[in-house]
């Protein structure tokens, strides 16, 4: 087996699952379950409801973020009042706290109605990530 077409087996899974997380978040957007840039701030709020997002913090999770790309879409949810910004960190607002629900709520019903991986396709994927391993 060759580095290419491990690496063209990975790239094709990797197309296959952002194809599908990002039907998922346009369906989301669509149907206005969620506001929008709620992927800049809404996993945030899901993982740590009770914490202030700090840019400290933020970079633990996205490391490779500038404070430009951290402030963005959290003063726009701020200025929609999704969050709250006392000049050191950005709070979930109580607007805020049931976006993020309401939007994990539909992105579980979204993901119950997705349908298996066919077996041939996950053997594909099984016997790739074992060559990477």
């Amino acid at each position: 087996m060759s580095l290419n077409s491990i690496w063209s087996d990975c790239k094709k899974y990797y197309d296959l699952c952002n194809k599908v997380i990002y039907s998922v978040y346009r369906k989301m957007l669509d149907e206005k379950t969620i506001p929008q840039r709620f992927a800049g701030w809404g996993p945030f709020v899901t993982m740590f409801p009770d914490e202030p997002i700090t840019f400290e913090k933020y970079q633990r999770i996205f490391p490779y973020d500038s404070i430009q790309a951290f402030h963005e879409p959290l003063s726009i949810a701020a200025q929609d009042g999704y969050l709250a910004f006392d000049g050191d960190a950005y709070r979930a607002t109580k607007k805020g706290e049931n976006a993020t629900l309401k939007g994990m709520q539909t992105l579980t019903d979204v993901a119950a109605s997705l349908q298996p991986m066919p077996p041939a396709e996950l053997q594909k994927l099984v016997s790739c990530l074992m060559r990477l391993s």
